[in-house]
């Protein structure tokens, strides 16, 4: 998991216990150079969508990861650039 996924739903570490559980088990990934500029590219195809976004489906994609998400539709188009 994307150390930018982590920032985008944690809010308040008191009351999302279940949140902590699950991220005591993940690989929490940093973003590196790489995936910041397959972020920007996928970003620069899709611009409606935000940095944050751009950055978790590029991270995805350099590690096989499977997207899970509310924002289908975006995500679905940056993960398509990000992975190809």
């Amino acid at each position: 998991m994307s150390a930018v996924a982590v920032a985008e739903c944690w809010r308040d570490g008191r009351r999302q216990h279940a949140l902590g559980r699950v991220l005591d088990v993940c690989d929490i990934r940093d973003v590196d150079l790489a995936v910041a500029q397959a972020a920007g590219r996928a970003f620069a195809e899709v611009p409606d969508a935000s940095t944050t976004d751009a950055l978790i489906a590029a991270e995805a994609a350099q590690v096989g990861a499977t997207l899970v998400t509310s924002d289908s539709v975006d995500m679905r188009r940056l993960a398509d650039v990000s992975s190809s």
